[in-house]
Parts: structure tokens; C-alpha cells; sequence
């Protein structure tokens, strides 16, 4: 052998063994790329934020249709019978209810059937299969939210087991049949697709498997090229080397791409049944299953959302296959190709229910989570969102935008709105609306919309007033004319709404009617640093100026800000900071935080008492009266009105119950409307609790308990002292005990008598509340 024909043997040598470790070295990389993603942490998964979940007991205050619309906002069907999880089932009074199983925060819980009976609106009986009564069961909590990978993909894990036999037999049927008969590729099949891509001259088949489309979808690009292919074959062989089928199969199910919401993409199975189903994986029926085997070929070209009928083909295609291999009968086939695709009509941009409530949650969760851990670890956030709440605020603002609309023509057309509802003894926002169209993201109204609050402002000045014991509901307030001189030598001169003076009034008087001159004169007197102390104490931020005007409203404040300082009435002086989480957990149910009620008390129960009873005043002889026209007359409110100067914001804070309703309408850009706070906002805050009493949600008489610091008394209300039950002018008010008058106003036509004090009786107790 020659020298030359010797060096190129080896040269040859050289270069296979190069070429050798050149691919070994490659097949390693993908190996190592293969079981690192594989082992590791295989999907970012969003943070999924959960309402409250109903809880239902005997002797709870529930109607049988509000329970028939949550149960349907869970998904839940109506049927006859009940005999599968997720299924209701109603005659008369009575319904029956197969739950389904939750993780809830204190421990997992297994599906139940439970018959109740209601009367009376309310709930009877509570019993389960066999008659045995049952103290509580609990709805799954509404998933109405999530905070997404950057990546944007979405999805909703399931286990191999927990999908129904023929969705896999399906898949498989249509996809990849020898799935469980090859190692990962199908020569078969890559010889077919190679000559017919041959012949094309490009990438137009691709022979994939199962395997193989997993490995495209999980670690590569769809990307058509030669190099790309032969590394999808190269790491399905791989996959198929280190895992079990089952395993492999698992992972498809929830990597699998079907469709787009938005910008969020459905991925997995179990997310797509959510999405277009709304029911869990497990409850799928035939049809069903076939129309999501029938979007994996082309997710967006066979998209029943935007192409029904194109889907409705394709899906009656699958269930063809599905009755040609036995997997389902040719008359139950039949029934299915004729039966609608039954999508969840909410599919289209349902990834979020309750944009505004959302981002309440996002802003509290930051003070103790990273935004990547709320976007790619799965957490689950129980929250207190009441959708029931939340559901009936949006209707109610619909309807009374839609009155004020035909009442206001074009003057409203811009017209902007907020709501904050939420439990004054826990401090639980319930439900919140940022936007008049509460389906929006965007600009959150009901955090960061910051107005003036007129009136709203008045409560914490007359409260303050009371505290001192300076001051008593019956004290005699001037509201003439007044004129301050302020620091830029000009002079503020604020004036009554209805332009008029109405000499010396009673403080209760000047509240429940608003008077803005009686308000200055008093918050004069008792300092404008006293009430900013008081706002400070109730935890509003920021730098306050101290200007007489912010007496009558010169103070911009958030709708959630309102909600914070009204909490203290209904609450009897005690606060809480606002509250929307309740726990938060890992994706393997493991207890991250739990936020337990924190309240102080911030003002004296007595102090509270006379405000309160001076603030239902307001609705029933002040600005709030109108709400009387719609609500039963024995139902216990307090609230108040606010309206800015040139009537740009319409308010109003208001409570019953253990609801607190603050509702915002106005302009975003400061303009004019025609809305004061009792033509505008006090309408919506009115339609939300005539619903609240539709739906047995509060009682209709409110008990007010009195502090044994309380002690009431006739007063004549021009001259503020005692006075006889029967006098034309008298009425009956409360005082701290030590602080009432001494004095007494005799009726007309009879001699005073100094020091005459008339005893409390039931009689004028009850004369004196129906006086109003």
C-alpha cells in the first residue's frame, strides 16, 4: 500500500471517528436536554385566585334560585336525577346535588350527593344519600382569575387517571395508534411523510407520534426543517429510552396546544375542558371529548369558537373513527353528530372574571410574593371575592346606568363608575367594579380613580364633635353666612347646597340634611388637625393640607379609601385594613400564609352609636331618602351622600346589614356631570341592596343594639333641650350618658318648667323611631 492510499485511510479513519464522537457528543446534549426538562420542573404554572366557596348549613338565608345560579356558574348541569359529579337536580323545594371533590385550605374534600330542602327562603334540611343529616357542605370555590407566565401559556394539570378512558382511546384512535406498540417513532410513517415531502420539494407532512409531538411541542420549535426533524426523532427515541409510556402520554395531555384565548394559549387538556366545557375533565361526555381530539390537527383552523362549522366536521369525523373502532356504538355515534357543540357561551376572553377584584388581589400579593413566583409556581390564592356579591353589583350598575342613560341622554355618555363592597366586621372586600363595563381591565377605578369626596368627608367632623362630649346630637349649630379669611388672604365662603340658611339647627339636623355652613362653623371649632388626625388614624396615606375647605370635601380619595373609612360605623368604631386573601397555597395543596383578621378600635362604641342613628337620619329624612321609595321602611341603613363642587363626582357610602357599598360615578376628566350624589350614585348603591333583599341575602329588619352608655330623650329641635313626648317639634334622640341637657322646652301654650326630665318608656321609644 502506498504512502498516499495510506494517509487517506486514516484520514478516513479520522474522520468517521470524528464524526462518531461528534455524534455521540450530540446525542449526549439532547439526552441531558431530554431528562433535565423532563425531571425538573416541567411547566411554568400561573397562580390560580379562587373565590369564596358557598357554605351551606340548615337555617342559612338562601333562596333556592341563588343557589341554582351558583351552582350553574360553577358549571354545574341541571339533570333529572343527579347521578354524576356535577350534576343538580330540582322539583319543587327541594334539590339534590351530586358536588364535585375539592382541596380546600383545611383538607381535601370527596364528591357528596346531599338533598336539601328549603323553606321560607331559607335552608330546612341538609341531608346526604342516605337521609342522614349533614352539618355543612361546601361548593367548589369559583376560579375566576390567574397571574400568567411571561410566556403566556396556560394550563391546568391532570393526571393520566384522571382523564376518561376514551379521551386517551381517542387521542390515540386519531393520532397515533401503535402509540404503545413503537419506541417513540414510526418508520412507517417517517418513510410516507419523506417521499411525499421528497416529492413536494418541502416540509409539508410530518409522520409524527405521539412521542414525537410531544418533543416538538416541549423542547423544540415548529420550525419545518430537515435538522429540526431529525432532532425530534433523535430525542423521541430518547424519551421513549428513560420514561413510561403512560408517563410520556401524561406529559402530552397537559403540554398539548388547543387553542388561544386572547393572549393567553390553552394548553393541556384539562384547561381546554374549563375553557370551552366549563366542567372538569372527568365530566366530559362523547361529543365533547371528540371536539377536543378534533382541535388537535390544527387548533386555530379547526377553532369551534371561530369556526363552528368547520370544528362540528371534524369533530363528527372523530366520532365516526370513534364508533368504526368500537370504542362507542353506531346509535350512540349517531346521537352525538346531531347533538350542538354546547360550548360554554362564556369562553371567549373568560380567562378573567373580575378584572378589578384581580388586581386588588395582585397588589396585596406583592407585599409578600415576587411577580415570579405568582407567575410560574402554581400558588393558589383563596380569596374572599363573593361572586354571588360580585355578580349582583355588575347587574345593578348595568340597569341604573342604563335608567340615568334615558333619564341623561348624552350629558351621562362618558360617564365612568366604581364599586367597593365588602363586610364591615372583618374588613373583607367581597366584591369591587373599576370600570362601568366590569368585564375591563385597565384603569381601576375603584383604586386608583383618587376624587373629591364632598360630603363623605362629614361623618368623621360630627363624630369627632361627639367624642369631645363638647358636643351632642341635640347641640344647637349656627348656619348663617360665614366668611374665612385663609392663608393667601383670601376669603372661603362655602355655601348650602340649596343656597339658603336655616338659622341655629340641631347637630343632627345639620347632618342628616348636609347643611355645608353649620359643618364649616363646627369643624372650625373642633380643629381641622383633629380630623386629619382622625383620617391618619384610619390609614389615609399621603400628605393632608390643612385647608378649611377640606371640611366640606376638599380631600381626593379612592372608592377603595372610602370603603376604608366608612367601615368604622357599621363596625361599631372598629377597623380592619382591607382585606381580599384569605390563604395561600402551594400547587400541592401545602399552606403558604394564611391572613387571619387584625382590627383595632379607632372610636368609642358610644360616639359610633350617635353617629350611626345620625346617618340613618340621612336616610330617612336627608339627602338619602329616596332609597326608602325602593327599600322596605323597617330596613336599618345608614349611609351619606357626596357630591364635588360643580357636581363632577357623584357619591355615596352606605350600609346595611354586614354590607358596606361605596359607589363612584363621574368623568375621568373632571368634567361637569349632571349628578349629585343622591341622583346618581345613591341609585346604584339602591338597586344593589333591593337585590340583596331579592335574593334573602340580608334580613329585612336590622336590630341595632344599644350600649349601656346610651340613654335617650325627647328634644324640641329648634331650641335643642327637653321636651314632652307630644309637642309638635319633639324628637327622640340618644345621648352618652352624662351629656344630655338639663333644661326643658315646654309644648306650646304650657309653662316651662326648669329641670323637668321625661322618663324613657318603651312607648316613646317606639313613638320615637316611627316619628321619622
Amino acid at each position: 500500500m502506498s504512502k498516499k492510499k495510506r494517509i487517506f485511510k486514516w484520514i478516513i479513519y479520522i474522520s468517521v471517528i470524528f464524526a462518531a464522537v461528534i455524534v455521540a457528543a450530540w446525542i449526549i446534549f439532547l439526552d441531558l436536554r431530554v431528562t433535565k426538562k423532563f425531571n425538573g420542573k416541567r411547566w411554568e404554572l400561573p397562580a390560580r385566585v379562587y373565590a369564596r366557596p358557598l357554605e351551606l348549613y340548615e337555617g342559612l338565608p338562601l333562596s333556592i334560585n341563588r343557589l341554582i345560579s351558583e351552582l350553574k356558574s360553577l358549571g354545574y348541569r341541571q339533570v333529572s336525577g343527579a347521578k354524576k359529579e356535577g350534576q343538580f337536580f330540582r322539583q319543587g323545594d327541594k334539590i339534590k346535588i351530586f358536588t364535585r371533590g375539592f382541596d380546600f385550605t383545611d383538607g381535601p374534600e370527596e364528591p357528596i350527593q346531599v338533598d336539601i330542602v328549603f323553606l321560607n327562603n331559607h335552608i330546612y334540611k341538609l341531608a346526604g344519600t342516605c337521609k342522614e343529616p349533614l352539618d355543612l357542605v361546601r361548593l367548589e370555590p369559583l376560579l375566576f382569575g390567574g397571574f400568567y407566565p411571561l410566556h403566556k401559556e396556560d394550563r391546568l394539570v391532570v393526571r393520566i387517571d384522571q382523564v376518561p378512558p376514551l379521551l386517551t382511546k381517542a387521542i390515540m384512535a386519531i393520532e397515533d395508534k401503535n402509540f404503545y406498540n413503537h419506541h417513540g417513532v414510526s418508520i412507517s410513517g417517517i418513510l410516507r411523510a419523506f417521499w411525499i415531502n421528497f416529492r413536494s420539494g418541502r416540509i409539508v407532512q410530518g409522520g409524527s407520534t405521539i412521542t414525537q409531538q410531544l418533543v416538538k411541542n416541549f423542547y423544540l420549535t415548529n420550525k419545518k426543517s430537515f435538522l429540526r426533524k431529525l432532532n425530534e426523532i433523535i430525542m423521541a427515541l430518547l424519551l421513549e429510552v428513560h420514561y413510561e409510556k403512560n408517563e410520556i402520554f401524561e406529559a402530552y395531555l397537559n403540554e398539548i396546544y388547543l387553542g388561544q384565548d386572547g393572549w393567553r394559549s390553552i394548553n393541556g387538556v384539562g384547561l381546554a375542558s374549563r375553557y370551552y366545557f366549563k366542567r372538569p375533565i372527568n365530566e366530559l361526555d362523547t361529543g365533547q371529548i371528540a371536539l377536543i381530539v378534533s382541535m388537535i390537527k390544527g387548533p386555530s383552523y379547526y377553532n369551534p369558537i371561530n369556526h363552528p362549522e368547520r370544528c362540528k366536521t371534524r369533530r363528527d369525523y372523530v366520532i365516526d373513527t370513534l364508533a368504526g373502532q368500537g370504542l362507542i356504538t353506531k346509535k350512540s355515534a349517531d346521537q352525538f353528530k346531531a347533538s350542538p357543540l354546547n360550548l360554554n357561551r362564556q369562553a371567549k376572553g373568560s380567562r378573567i372574571r373580575f378584572p378589578a377584584y384581580l388586581e386588588l388581589v395582585k397588589r396585596q400579593l406583592h407585599r409578600d410574593y415576587n411577580d415570579k413566583d405568582l407567575r410560574s409556581e402554581g400558588l393558589r390564592i383563596f380569596t374572599s371575592c363573593d361572586p354571588a356579591i360580585q355578580q349582583i353589583a355588575e347587574q345593578s350598575l348595568s340597569i341604573t346606568l342604563k335608567r340615568l342613560e334615558k333619564k341623561y341622554g348624552k350629558q351621562i355618555a362618558d360617564l365612568q363608575a366604581a364599586i367597593v363592597v365588602s363586610r364591615p366586621s372583618s374588613g373583607e372586600i367581597i366584591a369591587l367594579i373599576g370600570d362601568k363595563k366590569p368585564g375591563h381591565g385597565g384603569f381601576n377605578r375603584a383604586l386608583d380613580a383618587v376624587r373629591p369626596i364632598g360630603s363623605l368627608i362629614k361623618p368623621l367632623i360630627y363624630l369627632n364633635a361627639v367624642s369631645s362630649k363638647k358636643y351632642t346630637l341635640a347641640t344647637l349649630l349656627d348656619d348663617s353666612f360665614i366668611s374665612i379669611k385663609t392663608n393667601n388672604d383670601k376669603f372661603w365662603e362655602p355655601d348650602n347646597f340649596d343656597g339658603k340658611s336655616h338659622g341655629n339647627v340641631i347637630l343632627l339636623q345639620a347632618l342628616s340634611h348636609s347643611y355645608n355652613r353649620a359643618t364649616a362653623r363646627l369643624g372650625l371649632d373642633i380643629g381641622i388637625k383633629g380630623l386629619i388626625a382622625s383620617l391618619k388614624r384610619l390609614d389615609v396615606g399621603g400628605k393632608i393640607d390643612s385647608y378649611p375647605s377640606i371640611l366640606l370635601g376638599a380631600l381626593s380619595l379612592s372608592p377603595l379609601e372610602v370603603n376604608n373609612i366608612y367601615q368604622i360605623f357599621p363596625s361599631i368604631g372598629f377597623k380592619s385594613s382591607p382585606k381580599t386573601i384569605r390563604s395561600v397555597f402551594t400547587s400541592q395543596n401545602r399552606e403558604l400564609n394564611r391572613y387571619p383578621l387584625v382590627i383595632k378600635q379607632v372610636a368609642s362604641p358610644d360616639a359610633i352609636y350617635l353617629l350611626n342613628f345620625a346617618l340613618q337620619r340621612v336616610m330617612k329624612e336627608g339627602s338619602g331618602r329616596s332609597a326608602y321609595h325602593t327599600l322596605p321602611a323597617q330596613l336599618a341603613t345608614g349611609g351619606k351622600t357626596g357630591t364635588s363642587n360643580g357636581m363632577r363626582d357623584s357619591w355615596f357610602a352606605g350600609y346595611t346589614g354586614d354590607y358596606l357599598v361605596v359607589v363612584w360615578l363621574g368623568n375621568d376628566d373632571n368634567s361637569k356631570t349632571p349628578l349629585t350624589g343622591s341622583s346618581g350614585a345613591l341609585k346604584v348603591w339602591t338597586e344593589i341592596i333591593s337585590r340583596f333583599l331579592q335574593y334573602n341575602m340580608i334580613e329585612n329588619i336590622h336590630p341595632v343594639s344599644t350600649p349601656e352608655t346610651i340613654e335617650f330623650h325627647w328634644i324640641n329641635r329648634k331650641t335643642g333641650l327637653l321636651t314632652n313626648v307630644n309637642c309638635k317639634d319633639a324628637v327622640y334622640i340618644p345621648f352618652i350618658k352624662g351629656t344630655a341637657p338639663s333644661d326643658f322646652t315646654p309644648c306650646e301654650g304650657e309653662m316651662p318648667a326648669k329641670n323637668k326630665r321625661n322618663k324613657r318608656s318603651f312607648t316613646n321609644w317606639i313613638k320615637g323611631i316611627f316619628r321619622y
